[in-house]
């Protein structure tokens, strides 16, 4: 927290004062003044702002402070028990120059004390005043301050000045009298002046029976400690909910405040509503000295779930069907509309079957009910006999919030025809009630509910009816809600009227409004009765609410604004408003404000008059605006009052900056001479200020800079020093990018500055650079060319690529050490290299190193040259002669060029059974001859089938020695099994030969593969008879086959070949035929056949032959 070093006691003028992180506010007395705070006055009196002074730290001494000593910085604040004389002299020699002098007093370190005190003066040269402080302390108990001995006669100021603190004592030296005591009204200095708090959410822990609290302190300072404090709180707003409880505590002066309200009052709020209260405390020290502070509190609403009512309705056999709507009685506290979600865990708006009957019940809450009269157990009701057919729904408030709750109807039975009894009200119940308004101001007015309520009694002869009671107003717009209901028990009706007290505020004090309600009892058969209910309602008196006045005015404008504060406001009773204060005075005459006067009359109108001399208003610039804030009180006549203000809003206007003369407007700098510590690296720099002045004070300036033409070099950038009003410029070139001014050239750059006082003021001033060169050496690049042993001369000219940023001409100056123009000899030929640059080189192809380079081999010749430019600057560079070799081209290639050779092979399969057969590869081979040119070539060979899916292996290889071409094939026995007698198969196989220089040559070798027949495979075959089923069937070549695809055929039964005959075997005989059919036939007389019992067998064998 920071240390406080004074107050401000009284105050003509205005000042200002500026903290240390240069936030500027204005003084007003009773504020503080903080340690490391600058006080100045804003009084015009040279269109600039006074000078401030820096408070420092207190010393103990009672010596006078001059002027002198005063503006060096030395100026302390009081100490405790201080007591110090202050003297205000001469501060120049100028007639009308002004001296200043700051006073404060001191503090400990706990409190405040009442010789606290400031001042601010100013006065011509020439007058001399004493300044004092009140209460003197600097002296013991027993002792007293010395009176100067000869008094300084007073001289009045030429003109008044901007006062802060103690007025002027016009005698040599003070007099310690004790002045009256002056009340101080306490200050609020900081603290907490906001809460918040967020509604129970539903059916959490401690919904609708917590009391949820906020608080807070303010912090607040007296100068007089002996004051005995209390405090109020006003609403700033009717109808708040909960309750705002301040205390204080004397002993460490804070205001400590209490806010609590009820979770359950707070349920109106629904989900995302916010409401705002505002509490204005008023602190009083009990001597007249008043200070308020506006605590904000903020209740969050969250989402409430609806109240479901249970619903009841009747029918009978005679009157089966009824509607009505479930959602009539039942409610949201946060005003969500309700909507039916499920019937009987159905969807709404669909007929269901019930118990009884059928029901539609819609998501508005509308039903129709028709009972099931086929249902025996309707059928059969008798009278006094009823059934309950109960509906259970479900209803949702659109935010997450759900009940539930049952429709129950009553279905009455009836046996007779017997006529129905209305029932009767007695004349004896309550049928009139009476609420009254709540005065302004008083507890519970406009958050409390008025109730009244009454009964009446009722018979009815039939005593088995169901009675249902309905209201209805006698006349529209009544206020409040009327609820009847039914208590069959005990034959009552009860009845309830319920009206907001804040609905009431149309109400006088004299006001009284009479609503009559027909109440209707019906028993369900047809039997009504009906009774007034009368309900009064007495009014009583409310404030009038005045709204907030506002008007504008321009500072540099007319100086009078008038309209009506009653214009916008209202009594709810619609009263006629009148003014009874402004101020602290009576309505009708002048008072003085902040920033001016201002007068309001009874009637409302007012006349704001703007002190256009107050340096405060003189000072505004655009955009920059004071309010002066004016209270006011009406009244409506009847004891009602309320207070309001008038806020004046003072628009000020801008004058534009003006940049004094005799700033720096020119800058120099040259060029960094050649090879000389910094050339090209060095940034130069030319810098200057110009000072500039603002009548708007508070205006917050830019600069910007334009070059005047394009093209400039460097960087010219402009920035403002807002605290010393000077734009300080700074011009930054790099040393490099002048290189291309000669020597004493120079090249003048103008920039124009604009400053802008951000509110539409601007001005202009031109900076002026000078930039002066310097000689640059010539840049020098390298040169090559190229020569061969076929082509050994190349000219060309070395100057081409060379260059000179100051554009001077070049020309050469030495060639290898000697003078240009002259045939010198180079390491590998001769050169004639001429001043101006042009050059003959020739390659001598005489010396071995030369003759001998092949293809790809070079030689380089190089001659070192200089160039000057004529003003002092040279350059050394090369001239790089490349020498090619050269090799005699290489005769082309000749493909290589098959002849006569072995282009066919035969193999044969291995007859069947024969030596080898199936287990022997057979094989065929050749050799093709072939010569080629190019005896060094060396040759490769390939060989590609013809087609894919070749039998066998086909390799060939190559003898380059002998010129020969080697194949080979070979293929296994067995992969030939395929072919028959006399079958051929024809392989032709490519070969190419590759001389690897891109030379081929390709020739066709043919393999013929010859076949020969294979046998038939026969395999076993079995089949099977009995004693009592002896013949079977089949086909013997069912399961042979042959590779050849022969057709095969029987030739032989057990050595016989005639098959036209049956065959008798061991136990049977057989009948074959030529394509393998069979059939076989058991002899059943054969004693072994006869013989055989179950599970025994007998195999009979029979060989066949197959070709």
């Amino acid at each position: 927290m920071r240390q406080k070093s004074g107050v401000v006691k009284n105050i003509s003028g205005q000042f200002q004062a500026v903290d240390k992180d240069g936030n500027i506010r204005i003084l007003k007395v009773g504020d503080f003044i903080y340690e490391g705070d600058e006080v100045g006055s804003v009084y015009k009196l040279d269109g600039t702002l006074s000078d401030t002074i820096d408070l420092q730290e207190a010393t103990d001494d009672n010596s006078s402070i001059t002027v002198q000593n005063l503006f060096s910085s030395e100026l302390s604040l009081i100490p405790q028990g201080g007591y110090r004389y202050f003297e205000a002299r001469d501060m120049g020699n100028d007639e009308g120059s002004t001296s200043r002098l700051m006073l404060f007093s001191s503090q400990t370190e706990d409190s405040f004390h009442e010789d606290r005190g400031s001042a601010y003066v100013s006065s011509p040269a020439t007058p001399l005043y004493q300044w004092r402080l009140s209460e003197p302390r600097n002296y013991q108990p027993d002792e007293k301050p010395e009176t100067p001995e000869a008094p300084i006669a007073p001289v009045a100021p030429a003109q008044p000045e901007p006062e802060i603190g103690m007025e002027r004592d016009p005698v040599a030296e003070p007099k310690p009298d004790p002045e009256p005591q002056q009340n101080h009204p306490p200050v609020i200095t900081g603290g907490k002046n906001t809460g918040e708090m967020t509604e129970i959410a539903d059916n959490q822990p401690g919904e609708n029976r917590t009391q949820l609290t906020t608080t807070g302190t303010l912090d607040f300072d007296d100068l007089d400690p002996a004051d005995n404090h209390s405090i109020t709180v006003t609403p700033q707003d009717e109808g708040y909910i909960g309750t705002l409880t301040p205390t204080i505590d004397p002993d460490t002066n804070t205001i400590n405040w209490t806010f609590t309200v009820d979770d359950a009052a707070l349920d109106p709020l629904g989900e995302d509503d916010a409401l705002t209260q505002t509490y204005t405390i008023t602190l009083n020290d009990g001597n007249g000295g008043t200070t308020t502070e506006n605590i904000v509190i903020t209740v969050n609403g969250s989402n409430d779930t609806p109240v479901a009512l249970p619903d009841t309705e009747s029918v009978s056999k005679e009157s089966p069907a009824t509607t009505g709507n479930v959602l009539v009685n039942d409610s949201d506290v946060d005003g969500d509309s309700l909507t039916v979600t499920s019937v009987n865990g159905a969807t709404p708006g669909t007929t269901i079957t019930t118990e009884f009957g059928s029901i539609t019940l819609n998501p508005d809450g509308s039903y129709t009910y028709t009972t099931n009269t086929d249902d025996p157990r309707v059928a059969g009701l008798n009278d006094g006999e009823t059934l309950i057919d109960t509906i259970t729904y479900t209803l949702t408030d659109g935010n997450g919030g759900t009940a539930s709750t049952t429709l129950t109807i009553r279905i009455q039975g009836r046996t007779s025809d017997e006529p129905n009894e209305p029932p009767v009200i007695e004349a004896d119940g309550i049928s009139t009630g009476q609420v009254t308004e709540i005065e302004d101001n008083q507890p519970g007015e406009n958050s409390k509910t008025h109730i009244t309520t009454g009964s009446l009694s009722f018979t009815d002869a039939d005593d088995t009816d169901t009675h249902t009671v309905s209201a209805v107003p006698k006349n529209d717009n009544y206020l409040g809600t009327f609820t009847p209901t039914v208590d069959p028990a005990t034959n009552t009706i009860h009845w309830t009227f319920s009206v907001d007290d804040a609905d009431l505020d149309s109400l006088g004090a004299d006001d009284s409004l009479t609503q009559t309600y027909t109440l209707t009892l019906d028993d369900g058969h047809g039997g009504t009765v009906t009774r007034d209910v009368v309900v009064t309602i007495d009014g009583s008196n409310d404030a009038p609410e005045p709204e907030a006045d506002t008007g504008t005015i321009s500072a540099n404008g007319p100086s009078i604004v008038s309209g009506n504060v009653l214009d916008n406001d209202k009594d709810r009773e619609g009263d006629s408003l009148t003014v009874v204060s402004e101020i602290d005075g009576r309505p009708g005459t002048t008072k003085e404000t902040e920033y001016g006067n201002i007068s309001i009359q009874p009637d409302g109108t007012y006349r704001y008059t703007l002190n256009t001399n107050d340096p405060a208003i003189a000072s505004l610039g655009d955009n920059e605006t004071l309010t002066d804030t004016i209270t006011y009180t009406v009244a409506d006549g009847n004891g009602g009052i309320s207070a309001s203000t008038i806020t004046i809003t003072i628009n000020g206007n801008n004058e534009a900056p003006v940049i004094d003369s005799n700033g720096d407007t020119i800058g120099e700098i040259t060029e960094v001479a050649d090879n000389q510590p910094g050339e090209n690296i060095t940034m130069h720099t030319a810098t200057g200020s110009l000072h500039f002045t603002d009548a708007n004070s508070s205006d917050t300036h830019s600069v910007t800079a334009s070059a005047k033409d394009a093209g400039y070099l460097g960087t010219f950038t402009p920035v403002v020093d807002q605290a010393n009003n000077e734009i300080d410029w700074a011009f930054s070139v790099n040393d490099a990018d002048l290189d291309h001014l000669k020597e004493g050239e120079t090249l003048t750059q103008t920039y124009t500055l604009t400053l802008d006082d951000g509110n539409g003021g601007t001005t202009s001033e031109d900076v002026v650079i000078t930039i002066v060169g310097k000689n640059d050496a010539p840049d020098a690049r390298p040169d090559s060319n190229r020569v061969s042993e076929t082509q050994p001369g190349a000219s060309g000219n070395v100057l081409n690529n060379d260059s000179d940023v100051d554009s001077d001409a070049l020309t050469v100056t030495q060639v290898n050490g000697s003078n240009p123009g002259n045939s010198i000899n180079t390491q590998y030929g001769t050169l004639t290299l001429n001043p101006d640059g042009s050059y003959n080189y020739t390659a001598d192809t005489s010396i071995p190193a030369v003759s001998g380079l092949n293809d790809g081999q070079t030689l380089t010749d190089t001659i070192t040259y200089t160039v000057a430019d004529g003003n002092g600057g040279t350059a050394t560079e090369t001239l790089t002669i490349t020498i090619d070799g050269y090799t005699p081209p290489v005769p082309p290639n000749h493909s290589p060029v098959i002849n006569a050779g072995d282009t066919a092979g035969n193999v044969t399969e291995i007859t069947d059974n024969a030596s080898g057969e199936n287990t022997t590869n057979r094989t065929t081979g050749g050799t093709l001859n072939f010569t080629d040119a190019d005896g060094s070539d060396t040759h490769t060979v390939t060989a590609v089938p013809k087609v894919n899916g070749y039998l066998g292996n086909f390799t060939p290889g190559i003898d380059s020695t002998n010129g020969e071409i080697n194949w080979n094939f070979t293929v296994p026995d067995a992969d030939l099994d395929h072919l028959k007698e006399g079958e051929t198969l024809a392989q032709v196989y490519t070969i190419t030969i590759d001389d690897g220089n891109g030379g081929t040559a390709s020739k066709d070798v043919t393999v013929t593969l010859a076949g020969k027949n294979d046998a038939p495979a026969a395999q076993p075959d079995t089949g099977s008879v009995s004693e009592t089923n002896p013949t079977t069937t089949g086909n013997m070549l069912g399961n042979d086959s042959d590779v050849d695809g022969d057709t095969l055929t029987i030739t032989g039964i057990n050595g016989n070949t005639n098959l036209t005959n049956s065959i008798n075997t061991t136990y049977g005989s057989i009948i074959v035929n030529e394509n393998g059919s069979y059939s076989y036939t058991a002899d059943t007389s054969n004693t072994a056949v006869l013989g055989l019992n179950d599970g025994e067998t007998l195999t009979d064998t029979i060989t066949y032959r197959v070709d």
